[in-house]
């Protein structure tokens, strides 16, 4: 078996004051595909964590880029240049680097950079080299690197998203002379705790903190970015851009937030613009997302939201019971139709149309009645007719039963069934029972006998045979009113008449009103004369 050794260039023990080196090459490649905007974003971000800034100029040519401030210290010593995760930031959520890399980030990408700060240069030399010397500027740091990267041509694209970037009201950020111009915030989530980065004893770690969010509105063509104190991350798709008060978990690049941080950024958010928000706003992609993150109270005013505050149930397949919450006044709400998310909010908001239809019959107590004299007669009016319109026979009988806890009284009920169905009424409706044939007692009675030819409930069969049985209604009543159960004392089918004066014998006649002008004789005088007019022929 072979082997291969290590060798050093001596047999003396070396000894180096760190255990690692870093390889221009590599560390070149890790950062050489991510795009000149965001590598630039990084020399920013560092400026905007200084707090004695006051201006800060960016320029981006092709290949070439400038990153410049007015500090009035300057890096504290070159080392925080040269070393890779070296940082003298002091450790707080509110800073937005951590790891001491985001400079070294941007001149890696380089083919050669010259960083001029306090008392400072630092020249980062083609052949690999750097060459460190002293200077006598006397505030701030120029950064100005050159790169032969395809990315680094990509200007237009640099200059869009770096002019996204929302600098302290303090500082005055400038990119290729364009001084970038703060958005209007319009409005403040408070105090919210929400995940974040920070670093206990040397080791970086998630744990929640309390912060804010600033919402920004910005130009409809624009998209919507979330942001971490003012540096744009990803876009979202909530129509304002967000901006989160500390420090954000991302990537390693610093270009991604997680799924579930986006979706608890955006149900504080929703849970404080919701009130500015349409029906149409409320089914958006973004608040179908958060809408399961969101706490109870929100759920239950989107949801309020969604019903327009009317009482609802959701639909389920017992028709019968989607047909009762109908009756009683309530919404029905098909879930088939609306996103998952939202969906399933409802349905845990609100109670199905089942649930309800058991409520609203066990709210009101049934009792048997034994029928009056009115109601007898009023029972055999509605069984002949019942009869004849469903060719069978028909029991009718009476009960009594409240308003149900809906404040709803049911007038009558039908049952199907062989050889004979079952009519009944309720004597706590509003039903006149000593007038069998009046409009409203008619109108029950067709309600209630069409439910022998549709289904339990009111659909599409129901609907198609109630106009029938009206029609048959009609008809039997016409034909029938001389058999119709005490049809005399209801006087059926009323007509209007007047009375003329015989023009022969002056005696009073009773005609309808329609015949008042053709009718000049009472009944005696009438067949004289037709009997003088047949001798007058003959």
């Amino acid at each position: 078996m072979s082997s291969r050794k290590l060798l050093l260039s001596n047999k003396e023990a070396q000894t180096s004051n760190n255990w690692f080196e870093i390889s221009n090459q590599g560390w070149r490649r890790m950062n050489a595909g991510r795009s000149m905007a965001f590598l630039v974003r990084e020399g920013i971000s560092n400026i905007m964590d200084l707090t004695d800034v006051k201006n800060a100029t960016i320029t981006i040519e092709p290949n070439h880029v400038i990153v410049e401030d007015d500090s009035e210290t300057g890096f504290s010593t070159p080392e925080l240049i040269t070393t890779v995760f070296l940082t003298n930031k002091e450790e707080t959520i509110n800073k937005r680097g951590r790891k001491g890399r985001g400079l070294k980030e941007l001149i890696s990408a380089g083919d050669k950079a010259v960083v001029e700060t306090v008392g400072v240069t630092v020249s980062f030399n083609k052949d690999g080299t750097r060459t460190t010397q002293t200077n006598d500027r006397q505030k701030g740091t120029r950064v100005e690197i050159w790169s032969s990267l395809d990315t680094w041509n990509e200007i237009d694209e640099s200059i869009t998203y770096l002019s996204l970037i929302i600098p302290p009201a303090t500082v005055n950020l400038t990119i290729n002379g364009k001084t970038i111009v703060r958005p209007n915030t319009i409005a403040k989530v408070e105090h919210i705790c929400i995940e974040t980065v920070v670093i206990v004893d040397g080791i970086q770690k998630s744990q929640y903190e309390w912060t804010d969010i600033l919402i920004h509105e910005h130009e409809k063509d624009q998209e919507s970015w979330i942001y971490e104190m003012g540096v744009p991350i990803q876009k979202t798709l909530c129509p304002w851009h967000l901006d989160v008060q500390q420090r954000v978990p991302m990537n390693d690049n610093r270009d991604t937030v997680n799924d579930w941080y986006v979706k608890r950024l955006h149900s504080y958010v929703l849970s404080r613009m919701l009130d500015g928000l349409t029906g149409k706003d409320i089914q958006d992609e973004w608040v179908l997302n958060c809408i399961s993150h969101c706490e109870d109270y929100v759920q239950a005013k989107i949801v309020d939201r969604i019903t327009g505050g009317k009482k609802s149930v959701v639909k389920t397949s017992n028709t019968k019971a989607n047909d009762v919450a109908k009756q009683h006044g309530y919404e029905v709400i098909d879930t088939k139709h609306i996103a998952a998310g939202l969906a399933n909010i409802i349905s845990a908001k609100l109670p199905s149309s089942e649930s309800v239809a058991k409520t609203i019959a066990a709210s009101a107590i049934v009792t048997e009645v034994e029928p009056t004299e009115d109601l007898k007669k009023f029972a055999e009016v509605h069984k002949f007719l019942a009869e004849k319109v469903v060719d069978h026979d028909v029991d009718v009988t009476f009960f009594s039963q409240g308003e149900d806890c809906t404040g709803m009284t049911t007038e009558a009920k039908y049952q199907r069934a062989t050889p004979s169905s079952h009519l009944k009424y309720n004597v706590m409706g509003i039903i006149k029972f000593n007038k069998p044939l009046s409009s409203y007692a008619l109108a029950v009675l067709a309600h209630e006998l069409a439910h022998e030819y549709g289904d339990d409930g009111h659909g599409p069969m129901y609907l198609e045979h109630l106009p029938i049985v009206c029609g048959k209604l009609c008809m039997i009543i016409f034909d029938n009113h001389d058999k119709i159960p005490h049809v005399s004392e209801q006087k059926i089918l009323p007509t209007k008449s007047e009375f003329i004066t015989c023009i022969d014998c002056g005696v009073k006649r009773e005609v309808k009103t329609q015949d008042v002008h053709q009718t000049v004789r009472c009944k005696d005088c009438q067949k004289k004369h037709r009997a003088l007019k047949r001798s007058q022929k003959e």
